[in-house]
């Protein structure tokens, strides 16, 4: 899937699963933090150790920071630190996709 279908679809579900809670800035501000995630779990796999904390804290700081997002819209959020998947998983309140037959019961942010 290409990278604008994929934030397409994620926007699309977003919208029929929080509806109007969803400002399309928060959404913009929410995938800019996942790729900021994204990239320090990618540093955190490839790169030398982090002895300063400095980027613990800021991952940190990131995550408060979606936290703050995705509650907005009364969601749950849940992060990984693995860099082959997605940083950042929001928790659907359904348990599943809709309109679908995959009962996940999360969608990444791409």
């Amino acid at each position: 899937m290409t990278q604008v279908r994929e934030m397409t679809e994620f926007a699309r579900v977003m919208n029929e699963e929080f509806g109007a809670a969803i400002r399309p800035d928060s959404l913009e501000e929410l995938i800019r933090l996942a790729g900021r995630l994204q990239r320090i779990n990618e540093a955190d796999c490839n790169g030398p150790e982090d002895l300063s904390g400095r980027r613990a804290k800021r991952e940190e700081r990131l995550q408060i920071r979606v936290r703050a997002v995705v509650e907005a819209w009364g969601g749950n959020v849940r992060f990984n630190g693995d860099p082959r998947s997605y940083a950042v998983w929001i928790l659907l309140p359904h348990g599943g996709l809709p309109n679908s037959a995959d009962r996940r019961v999360g969608i990444g942010v791409p």
